[in-house]
Formats: structure tokens, C-alpha cells, sequence
């Protein structure tokens, strides 16, 4: 059993939360596990029930454990991986994963855009989008708040409909409309949760998440989309592969 330095600098509830973060790490606690109780572990560790629940709140703002009303603790399954390469599709990469990505269509109108979205577009006074709000799921599981600006000028027969019963934006446009992405723009930025952000992807107010910002492009460098999501922190990771050159 992994000892507590009372000594030390760090504070006990970061210690507690760091031995119980390497457990799951090395397999000690498994996806679905329940962890000890509160009790257990303060008399465990001889500190306060208090300080272990601190310590196990920070590992459920993390993502590595999960609270069920009722029932306990658990340890929460993998955070679904996303690799950074070339241009990547949400909905898409799930697919190729054996996941089952699904979305649900909360706004869909016209709209004026705002000057800061105008710009990001590079779109002409008055020119309307498309406002596009969706939740994105995977396997059932709420994962991202999507907004989707389209300009009218490429999109002007686009409807909710076929949005709706698609699987991939990127191939609706490929298939139907002829527009193909040859490359986007991705700006990430780690951020905490609002509240019309809680709301929709049940999770607290405050928790962590990462704000995604794309800007689509066609290959004559014209823009065709701007994207901003909310991806949970708790749920999501991405990362890359670097080569030296």
C-alpha cells in the first residue's frame, strides 16, 4: 500500500488522488470498478473524509473516475482517442473505429453573422450562413457542442433534413453538393465549461473541456466553414505523432 508523506509539500488530498490516478494507470482498478468508499479510504490513509473527497473530485473532474447516484465510485471507461493527421472527420474516425458517432440537431437557421464570424469567413457585408448547433454523440454518450457556420453562397440549398439523416457533413457536401474540403485550420484551447454548455452536455458548470475552432477551406482558398466546438475534457483526448526531420 502506497504511503502518504506528511512531510512533504504536496498537499495529502494530492497524493491520495495521485496513487488512486497510478492505480488505474497500471491496471490495479479496472473500467467499471467500484473504488473503496470514502471510510475506507480515510482510515486507509488516516485522513479526513473530507480530504479524500477532494481528492476523488479532482479525479472525476479528470474523467478517470465516475460518480453514480446511489451506487458509489467507479473507474470510467478510456477517453476516446483522437489522432491528429491529415484533415480528419469526427463522425468518420468513430466509424473506422467501430463506434457509433450520432448527432442531435438543436438550432438550424439563417442567420446575419456576427462581425467576427463575417471575418473568419471572408464573406461579404449581409452575406447570411447557416447557424448550424449540434450535439454530437458517441455510442449514446454526449460528447461535443458543435456550432457550424455555411455560407449561403455554397450552401444555399442545404436543409435540416439532410443534415439530420447524414452521418458526415464533409460527405453530404462531397455527394450532393460537389464541395470538397481540401484542408482546414484547427486552433484548440483548453477552456471550462458555461452554462448553456452544462446544460446540453450534462456536465457541471466549471468542469474542464477544449474549445476547437476549424475554418474549412477549398483548394482555391476559399472558406466554406467555421466550426466551433466544446469537446468534453473529461471524456476526450487528442494527440499527435512527431517525426524529426
Amino acid at each position: 500500500m502506497n504511503k502518504l508523506r506528511s512531510g512533504q509539500k504536496i498537499p495529502l488530498y494530492v497524493q491520495i488522488q495521485q496513487i488512486i490516478a497510478e492505480d488505474i494507470r497500471n491496471g490495479d482498478l479496472k473500467p467499471g470498478q467500484a473504488i473503496p468508499t470514502e471510510t475506507v479510504l480515510s482510515d486507509r490513509y488516516s485522513v479526513s473524509r473530507a480530504t479524500v473527497r477532494q481528492a476523488v473530485t479532482e479525479l472525476v473532474h479528470q474523467g478517470l473516475l465516475v460518480r453514480q447516484q446511489g451506487r458509489g465510485t467507479f473507474v470510467n471507461k478510456p477517453k476516446i482517442e483522437t489522432k491528429l493527421r491529415n484533415l480528419y472527420s469526427f463522425s468518420q474516425d468513430m466509424i473506422e473505429r467501430g463506434l457509433n458517432p450520432e448527432h442531435r440537431i438543436i438550432e438550424f437557421e439563417w442567420v446575419l453573422p456576427k462581425p467576427a464570424i463575417q471575418e473568419k469567413l471572408d464573406l461579404d457585408e449581409g452575406e447570411p450562413v447557416i447557424k448550424l448547433v449540434r450535439l454530437r454523440l458517441v455510442d449514446g454518450e454526449l460528447i461535443m457542442l458543435e456550432t457550424t457556420f455555411l455560407p449561403q453562397r455554397h450552401f444555399g440549398r442545404l436543409t435540416q433534413e439532410e443534415v439530420q439523416q447524414t452521418k458526415s457533413l464533409y460527405s453530404l457536401f462531397e455527394e450532393k453538393y460537389e464541395i470538397k474540403m481540401d484542408h482546414v485550420v484547427d486552433y484548440f484551447e483548453p477552456v471550462l465549461v458555461d452554462d448553456f454548455a452544462s446544460r446540453m452536455l450534462d456536465v457541471p458548470v466549471g468542469a474542464p473541456a477544449l474549445y476547437i475552432e476549424r475554418i474549412g477551406y477549398l483548394n482555391n482558398n476559399s472558406r466554406v466553414e467555421l466550426s466551433q466546438s466544446i469537446v468534453r475534457g473529461d471524456r476526450c483526448r487528442y494527440f499527435v505523432e512527431l517525426f524529426r526531420v
